[in-house]
């Protein structure tokens, strides 16, 4: 268990002195605001897609 806790302290002080642990949370912010608004859009984008497709068959 302690070499577990010891390796996972290195990776942790690695990941925040390296700043992906930063990218790694503004991506998870992004994605969590967008997927409500994907998820609202969807149904207008499904009838738009829909319309276009009649249009051409």
């Amino acid at each position: 268990m302690r070499a577990f806790l010891a390796f996972m302290k290195k990776e942790w002080m690695e990941q925040v002195r390296s700043s992906r642990l930063v990218i790694l949370t503004i991506m998870f912010v992004l994605f969590g605001i967008m997927n409500p608004a994907i998820a609202k859009l969807t149904p207008w984008l499904f009838e738009v897609m829909a319309e276009s497709l009649e249009e051409v068959v």
